[in-house]
Formats: structure tokens, sequence, C-alpha cells
């Protein structure tokens, strides 16, 4: 599935040379179902994952900061997809059970297509 367009609030989002201590992994998965195999965490794919905004949900919104936009030509990496939650509301979630690093590098990839833009709660993108 894909979005015309989507919006992901930026501090769901690592960049490059952040977030490489693994204290800070918690900030980007604590919404996702994980177990543990061989002292390393798995993060299940069971369709959780950082929530993706479309324009509609993103100007409804009452978020304020840096937003990153992706246009709708965007491909996601190999190992993520967009799954629809409830009606409107999507995520970025993997496809397969993966180590958190792996699903960090993936959207550090994803990130590097991002245009950032500051969001005001009361003015649409």
């Amino acid at each position: 599935m894909s979005l015309r367009e989507m919006y992901i609030d930026s501090n769901c989002l690592p960049k490059f040379g952040r977030f490489e201590q693994k204290e800070n992994f918690g900030f980007l998965i604590s919404k996702l179902d994980t177990t543990f195999l061989n002292n390393r965490t798995i993060i299940i794919a069971n369709g959780k994952g950082i929530r993706v905004f479309d324009q509609k949900s993103i100007n409804q919104s009452t978020l304020n900061g840096w937003v990153c936009r992706f246009p709708a030509s965007t491909k996601l990496p190999n190992g993520l997809k967009i799954t629809e939650h409830t009606s409107g509301q999507y995520f970025i979630s993997p496809e397969r059970n993966m180590t958190t690093e792996r699903f960090i590098e993936l959207l550090k990839e994803m990130s590097l297509s991002a245009i950032t833009l500051f969001k005001h709660s009361d003015k649409a993108v």
C-alpha cells in the first residue's frame, strides 16, 4: 500500500549520526512488540510501527515541530511496509521479524529521502 504523500514526526525517524547508543533505541521502538533471541532484541512483525500521517490527518493533528514529508514517489526500503491500522491511520512497520538495529538502519535509509518542514498546530503543511 502506498500513500500519495506521507508525513512523519521527525522525532520518530533516526538520522545518520544519531541514535547510535542502545539506550536511545527505546525511544523509537517503545510502542513495538519485541522479544529476545540470543541476547538481541527482535521486533515482532505484527503491523505496529512508526505512525504515518497523510496530508489530511497531519493538518488535523495538533503536532508542532519538525515533520518529514515524503513525496508520493518514495519507495520504502526492502523490509519495511505501510500498514493501515484504522481508517486514515497508518504505520511503517517491519515486513518480517528483525533486530532493532536492522529496523533502525532501514528507517535511516528511508530518512535520506525526507523533506523536512516545520509544522505549527494552527497551520497546514
